[in-house]
């Protein structure tokens, strides 16, 4: 690992890797917002970090230039940063990874961060992201996701989350899912979707909606206060913005028939197509059950989680 910047190797219970990427792959920095609320709430410590110079081109993504604690000048290169955070109540501890997308060397960039995986015996790798879709922001925010796992496509379906079907250009994070795959280290996929019509950045609520996932899925208790306070400012910028374009007001009145619609035919098509709730919450209670933490047969290895009701 030629690139990587170890400050401590720690010891990590059966951990769950978690992993976003500032620029193409973080619309209105829904992604990294949602990152460093986690990060921040854990809280966690830095352990690690990629050097910057061989994937970036930096008059493309420039370095910045300031002062730091002492007063003295300084140069800030684009951060890539692994950090912890231990369990001592639960059973397996949470790493992080924040980066930036690089331009350059993306399959040694990817294989850097899962060689990290490796070596600390991650048990799965939770990618991150948030996109540009036409979707209105009067409505709750979309999180779709995938996986290599069918276990746990099963249970994302439960957690009502929706499978995504994009097929085209990519990102880093389609690299590291498939330098997790080559590794046989299990994988999903997050991703908020943010309205393409809104300049304004970043979106809290889409950074809200992508952490309740993350917390739900890995079991944790994180408030959301921080992230709440800040929708009041950032509604009123969205209000502010809008406020004359009567064409903008009409073009989201159309989102939100078509959004409405498409709930309603999910919500019949989960209706009809699920069984009895309560023979759900057993199967999922039983394949916990002979699923112990650490077996490879385990998709999340979270040992028992809450369903919702």
């Amino acid at each position: 690992m030629d690139h990587l910047i170890v400050d401590e190797v720690p010891k990590l219970k059966s951990p769950i890797m978690v992993v976003s990427f500032s620029g193409w792959p973080d619309a209105q920095e829904a992604a990294t917002g949602a990152m460093r609320h986690l990060a921040k709430q854990l809280p966690t410590r830095k352990f690690a970090s990629i050097d910057a110079e061989d994937f970036y081109v930096f008059t493309r993504t420039r370095p910045h230039v300031g002062n730091n604690d002492f007063g003295e000048r300084e140069v800030k290169w684009p951060t890539n940063e692994f950090s912890y955070w231990h369990d001592d109540a639960g059973e397996r501890d949470i790493l992080l990874f924040t980066g930036v997308e690089p331009q350059l060397k993306w399959k040694t960039y990817a294989s850097t961060i899962v060689d990290v995986a490796v070596q600390h015996k991650v048990e799965m790798v939770i990618v991150v992201g948030s996109l540009l879709d036409g979707i209105p922001h009067t409505r709750a925010p979309r999180v779709t996701g995938s996986a290599n796992v069918k276990d746990v496509d099963e249970l994302m379906e439960q957690e009502t989350l929706q499978s995504s079907n994009y097929q085209g250009p990519t990102g880093i994070t389609s690299a590291v899912m498939e330098e997790c795959a080559k590794n046989n280290i299990k994988y999903s996929s997050l991703w908020g979707h943010a309205p393409h019509y809104l300049q304004t950045t970043p979106n809290p609520r889409v950074s809200m909606a992508l952490v309740k996932q993350i917390a739900m899925v890995l079991g944790l208790d994180i408030s959301m206060d921080e992230l709440e306070e800040s929708f009041g400012p950032y509604d009123r910028r969205v209000v502010r913005s809008m406020a004359t374009d009567l064409e903008a007001v009409n073009y989201i009145h159309g989102l939100e028939d078509k959004y409405d619609q498409a709930l309603e035919l999910q919500e019949d098509a989960i209706h009809d197509e699920l069984p009895d709730s309560d023979a759900v919450i057993e199967e999922v209670e039983a394949f916990f059950r002979q699923n112990s933490p650490g077996d490879d047969s385990d998709p999340f290895g979270l040992g028992d989680i809450g369903i919702r009701g």
